[in-house]
C-alpha cells in the first residue's frame, strides 16, 4: 500500500488499494491520523469505491492537545476485484471555512490490515509470488558458480523491482547441490527459490515444486542458459507463467540507449491543483528516468494552463527542485505559462524531481462561499531535456541509484566469506530506490578496478591498494589515511571496516572494505538493514565501523553529486567535511579505548 494519503483540501478524497493475495479477504483496515492543520473540526468518512458507507473517523482535536489519533475500520464488505480491495477516504469539515479560509492539511499512515482465510497454495509459477510483498529465501550453493553468483543478483534486482513501493525481505541460505530440496518455510508468507547451475542439465528452466509441505521455485540451467531464466521474473512474464514449469529459451538485452529529451507525458509527470491560497504539485522529473548514468543539467520548457487571473487578483508560480528555486512566473488573464528554465546538474543527480508552488489570491473582498478556486494544470506537452554540460562528481551515498543505472558491474576478491550476500543486500538496497531495474554484470575485479563503469566492488584493503581503489578512507595494516583538505593518518591497529561511496575514473564506486577481518563488517550490514528508509536514509560518502561495532557515516569528501568545477565558495564546506570526518573517526577510537578500560584489570589501569 501506499506508505501514507495526504489531504489538502475538505470533500477531498484519496484512497487506500489494499493489496490481497487469493484465498484472503480484509477484514480490519487500521491507521493512524496526523499533522492535522486549520481543521477546526471534522472527520475522516470511509466508504467503498461503488459509494457504500464504511465508517468515519474524527480529527484529532488539537485544542484539546490530541496530535494523532488511531483509528480502526470494518472493511470485510469491500469487494475484491482483481487482488485488490479499495477505500476511499474523504475529510469532511463539521466547522471552519472550507472556501476562503486557510487549506486543511491532514496526513493517514501506518496502515496494517488483518485478514480472514488462508493464502491458496500455488499451483502455477503465475500464483507463486503473492500479492502481499513476502519474505524470500533464495538458497544456493556454499561454493556457488560465477553462473549462480550472477543469478542470485539478477534475481534480487528482478524481485525488489517487482514489489515497489514495497519492500520485499530477501535473504540468502546456503544449500548444497546435491540436497535434493530447501527446508520448509516458516508461513504460507515466505518463498523459497532454488538456483542451480548444473553441468548435465538437458532441460534448464524454472519449475514449481508442489509435493513438498510448502511448494518452492527451482532455476535451474547450464552457465548462460541458468542466468537467462530470471527474465521470467522481468516484464510482467510471469502472468503468462500459468504452468508449473517454463523455460525462457532467449533473452535479447538491448543496449539502453538514455533519452535527452522527453514529454512530460512520456515521464508520467503530470499535476494538476484547485488553488485558493497556497497549492504544490511534486513532478518526477529525476534523471533516473532519462536512464542516464552520467546526467547533466536539465532544460525545463514548462507549459500550464489554468484559469485566468484577473488584474485586481494575484497569482504566482514558483518552480524549485532540491530546495533552490529556479523560476517564478505571475499569473495574468492569459491563462499559460510559457517559461524556461534549467535544474542544475548536481540537484538533477540526485533525484529529486521538480516542484511547483501556485498561489491564487481573489481580490480584495472577493472571497465567498460562491467564490471558485483556479484549476492549475501542468501541460503534459512540457518538455525536459539534459544537457551534457554541468557535468557533476557523482560521489556519496546519494549519487545512487542515478550512477548505476541501468547498468553496473559487481567484483569481489574473494577473500569475504559472505560476499555475495553483502553484495545482495547492497543490490536490493539501491533497487528499492530505483524505479528503474538495475542490471548487474559479474566481472574481475581488474576488470572493474580499471573500466569506466560504476560498480561495487567487496575487496580487503590489500586488494584496495593493488588495484589503485582511491576510497575517502583508505586503510593499510593499522594506518588510516583520511582525505580532507589535508590528508590525515590516524594509527588504529584494531582496524576499520567500511561501506563507502566515491567518484573515481569518472564513474561511481561503491566499495566494501575491511582491515582486520570481515566479522568487522556485521554491524555495517546490521545498520543497513535496520534503516527505516534504506538506502535513502544514508547521509556523506562513509559507513564505518572498528573495533566496538558502532556504525558512523561521514562525510569526508562529498554528500552526493557535486559539480566537477570547484565553487569560489565552497571552503567552508571543506572544513565541515574536515570536522566531521575527525569527530566520527575520534568517536570509534575513543570508544575502543573506553572498552579496552572497561576490560582490564584495575592493576594494570
Amino acid at each position: 500500500m501506499s506508505s501514507a494519503l495526504y489531504f489538502g483540501a475538505a470533500n477531498t478524497t484519496q484512497t487506500a488499494n489494499i493489496p490481497t493475495p487469493d484465498g484472503l479477504a480484509p477484514v480490519t483496515l487500521t491507521g493512524i491520523l496526523h499533522s492535522a492543520t486549520n481543521i477546526p473540526q471534522g472527520y475522516i468518512e470511509a466508504e467503498t469505491a461503488d459509494g457504500q458507507y464504511l465508517g468515519t473517523v474524527p480529527v484529532p482535536d488539537l485544542t484539546a492537545g490530541r496530535t494523532s489519533a488511531p483509528f480502526s475500520i470494518d472493511v470485510s464488505s469491500v469487494p475484491v476485484l482483481r487482488n485488490q480491495a479499495q477505500v476511499n477516504m474523504v475529510l469532511r469539515m463539521t466547522a471552519g471555512d472550507t472556501v476562503c479560509g486557510p487549506p486543511p492539511t491532514l496526513v493517514i499512515s501506518d496502515f496494517s490490515v488483518t485478514f480472514s482465510g488462508e493464502i491458496a497454495r500455488p499451483v502455477s509459477l503465475q500464483q507463486f509470488l503473492p500479492k502481499i510483498a513476502p519474505n524470500i529465501d533464495i538458497y544456493v550453493d556454499p561454493q556457488p558458480t560465477a553462473s549462480e553468483k550472477a543469478t542470485t543478483l539478477s534475481l534480487v534486482t528482478a524481485l525488489t523491482h517487482h514489489y515497489q513501493p514495497a519492500t520485499v525481505h530477501i535473504k540468502l541460505r546456503q544449500l548444497a547441490r546435491t540436497e535434493p530440496a530447501p527446508p520448509p518455510d516458516g508461513d504460507n508468507l515466505t518463498r523459497a527459490i532454488v538456483i542451480r547451475d548444473l553441468k548435465d542439465v538437458d532441460d534448464p528452466g524454472v519449475r514449481l515444486v508442489t509435493d513438498a509441505e510448502h511448494p518452492y521455485v527451482v532455476v535451474s540451467g547450464k552457465g548462460p542458459t541458468l542466468e537467462q531464466q530470471v527474465a521470467l521474473f522481468r516484464d510482467q512474464l510471469l502472468v503468462v507463467a500459468q504452468s508449473d514449469s517454463v523455460t525462457v529459451k532467449t533473452e535479447k538485452v538491448a543496449a539502453t540507449q538514455g533519452a535527452r529529451t522527453a514529454t512530460f507525458g512520456q515521464l508520467n509527470a503530470s499535476g494538476s491543483a484547485d488553488v485558493l491560497g497556497v497549492a504544490t504539485i511534486s513532478l518526477n522529473l529525476g534523471t533516473s528516468t532519462f536512464t542516464l548514468s552520467k546526467p547533466g543539467m536539465i532544460d525545463i520548457h514548462l507549459l500550464a494552463n489554468y484559469t485566468p487571473v484577473d488584474d485586481n487578483e494575484k497569482g504566482t508560480m514558483i518552480a524549485a527542485a532540491g530546495g533552490i528555486v529556479l523560476n517564478t512566473a505571475r499569473l495574468d488573464r492569459s491563462g499559460r505559462v510559457d517559461t524556461n528554465f534549467s535544474i542544475p546538474a548536481e540537484i538533477a543527480a540526485r533525484n529529486t524531481g521538480l516542484v511547483l508552488t501556485v498561489s491564487y489570491e481573489p481580490g480584495a473582498g472577493g472571497c465567498t462561499p460562491r467564490t471558485v478556486p483556479m484549476n492549475f494544470q501542468v501541460d503534459p506537452t512540457s518538455t525536459a531535456t539534459v544537457k551534457s554540460g554541468g557535468a557533476v562528481s557523482m560521489g556519496g551515498f546519494s549519487s545512487l541509484p542515478q550512477a548505476f543505472i541501468p547498468t553496473f558491474q559487481i567484483a569481489t576478491d574473494g577473500t569475504d566469506p559472505d560476499e555475495l550476500a553483502h553484495a545482495a543486500t547492497i543490490v536490493g538496497l539501491i533497487q528499492q530506490t530505483s524505479a528503474i531495474e538495475l542490471r548487474p554484470a559479474l566481472v574481475s575485479l581488474d576488470q572493474a578496478s580499471g573500466s569506466n563503469s560504476s560498480a561495487l566492488i567487496i575487496a580487503n584493503a590489500q586488494a584496495v591498494h593493488q588495484h589503485n581503489l582511491n576510497p575517502p578512507i583508505d586503510t593499510d595494516g593499522d594506518v588510516s589515511s583520511i582525505d580532507v583538505p589535508s590528508d590525515v593518518s590516524a594509527s588504529i591497529k584494531t582496524g576499520l571496516a567500511s561501506v563507502q561511496s566515491f567518484a573515481q575514473n569518472n564513474r561511481t564506486i561503491v566499495l566494501v572494505t575491511a582491515s582486520a577481518g570481515w566479522d568487522m563488517t556485521k554491524p555495517l550490514f546490521d545498520y543497513l538493514n535496520g534503516l527505516p528508509g534504506g538506502w535513502r536514509d544514508l547521509g556523506g560518502d562513509v559507513l564505518v565501523a572498528g573495533q566496538v561495532a558502532s556504525p558512523q557515516t561521514l562525510t569526508v569528501r562529498a554528500s552526493g553529486p557535486v559539480p566537477l568545477a570547484d565553487n569560489p565558495g565552497s571552503s567552508w564546506v571543506k572544513w565541515a567535511w574536515l570536522s566531521g570526518a575527525v569527530v566520527g573517526i575520534a568517536v570509534i577510537v575513543s570508544g575502543f579505548f573506553l572498552l579496552i578500560r572497561r576490560r582490564s584489570p584495575k592493576a594494570q589501569d
